[in-house]
């Protein structure tokens, strides 16, 4: 049974723990590449769709959908949560990107982390290489490069 994340409160953006009731607009963002670029499984098949939506709410992974204004504009994840090394994975809807969104949602996930789970010791991300506004993101939030993978 999927455990639910600890809640967090920021003013804007929103983040809201990933629950079912997500999954039909989250469906329709994932249909958009752009949208998706470097998360994870983008795939415009429903069943596969709805396989990712549940390992994103699996014992080992913590989801937030990013809501502003009502409207869904994103997802952070934690993933290995019950490990000491986390992988902090994201992405914003590309209507919403450039606005600062992204940097708030991570920086209230990462400022909550320590706190609601103390085990952890460090957070990974990855980004690919043309991915440079997703890179300055998380410099924005503390993360530096260890290493580049062609």
């Amino acid at each position: 049974m999927p455990h639910s994340p600890y809640p967090i409160i920021t003013d804007q953006p929103l983040l809201e723990p990933l629950s079912e009731q997500h999954f039909p607009a989250l469906y329709e963002i994932s249909k958009k590449t752009n949208n998706i670029e470097d998360y994870q499984r983008a795939s415009p098949d429903h069943a596969y769709f709805l396989r990712w939506a549940h390992e994103a709410r699996d014992e080992k992974t913590q989801s937030w959908t990013v809501l502003m204004d009502g409207c869904i504009c994103g997802l952070v994840s934690l993933e290995n949560v019950i490990e000491p090394v986390v992988e902090l994975r994201y992405f914003i809807v590309e209507d919403y990107q450039n606005k600062g969104i992204g940097s708030e949602a991570i920086k209230a996930v990462i400022n909550n982390t320590s706190s609601a789970m103390g085990h952890v010791r460090t957070i990974h991300a990855q980004v690919t290489a043309s991915n440079i506004a997703s890179g300055r993101v998380l410099v924005k939030n503390g993360f530096r490069q260890i290493r580049a993978i062609r």
